[in-house]
């Protein structure tokens, strides 16, 4: 069974609904295959909590506060796995389930399909490629705006110029994983977080923990990975399409013949 959600706080609400997130989670979120959607709400109010949960009635909201996550990010995005306890405890999550975690400026244009869903192989992580299909770690790196010698990198994440750079905005994997990337990246985040000024730090460590640690990964250059999620930020949006012949249709983003499950920033 697969589990789909995201974590947000009140001041990030505005922006997710631009992309109607939580309108398509709604409505595409559960059904046979999924489990429930699911939403941690970080800081939540009490009224604010009361009011999106009435709105959006099939999905699972779960309140959180920051002081339960270790290795906060500086935008207190939790996709490295400080949620996973919480789940497990809310939803009753058994061993063999798959969770994607994903942003939350995304819409969900459909459900996942049988054929697809017998492609993702529980056991491996869900996640997809960044900039472009062959972007490394030391590629990605100078956008993050580096605060010491790009030596130190090496020093302290050996091996990091020939790993890959993933796009975690949609990031899957089972509840034993998530728990074991979370240690680890409790573990090393006090040493990335003075190294690099931008937030994406939190993706390129991410990217570094499953390649140092050999976690097993779905190809991220397969058309199952391409098909369930693709993401467009500026200022590389039109390239990036293009290569992965997606287009629009109306408010669809297609790939072929097929809506994209994830279309992440798109719009």
């Amino acid at each position: 069974m697969i589990y789909v959600g995201t974590g947000i706080t009140e001041n990030y609400f505005a922006k997710a609904q631009h992309f109607y997130y939580f309108d398509t989670l709604n409505v595409f979120g559960s059904g046979e295959g999924w489990g429930r959607a699911f939403t941690i709400l970080l800081d939540y109010s009490d009224t604010a909590a009361a009011e999106i949960a009435v709105k959006f009635q099939n999905i699972k909201f779960i309140r959180m506060s920051s002081s339960e996550v270790k290795a906060m990010n500086p935008n207190k995005c939790i996709q490295h796995g400080a949620f996973i306890d919480k789940l497990v405890t809310m939803c009753n999550l058994a061993s063999d389930h798959f969770v994607l975690f994903t942003d939350s400026d995304v819409t969900v244009q459909r459900k996942l399909d049988p054929e697809e869903f017998k492609q993702l192989e529980m056991g491996k992580i869900f996640v997809a490629p960044n900039w472009h299909d062959d972007e490394t770690l030391a590629e990605e790196l100078p956008s993050l705006q580096p605060r010491v010698p790009l030596a130190e990198f090496e020093r302290i994440f050996p091996g990091y110029q020939s790993m890959k750079c993933f796009n975690t905005g949609v990031f899957g994997a089972m509840p034993a994983q998530w728990k074991d990337i979370y240690k680890k990246y409790a573990e090393l985040f006090p040493l990335i977080d003075p190294m690099l000024t931008h937030y994406a730090k939190q993706q390129w460590l991410l990217s570094y923990i499953l390649q140092k640690h050999d976690f097993p990964i779905h190809d991220p250059l397969s058309s199952f990975v391409k098909d369930i999620h693709t993401h467009g930020h500026e200022p590389m949006k039109a390239q990036r399409l293009a290569k992965n012949a997606i287009t629009q249709r109306g408010p669809y983003f297609y790939r072929g013949e097929k809506p994209l499950l994830f279309a992440h920033n798109l719009r």
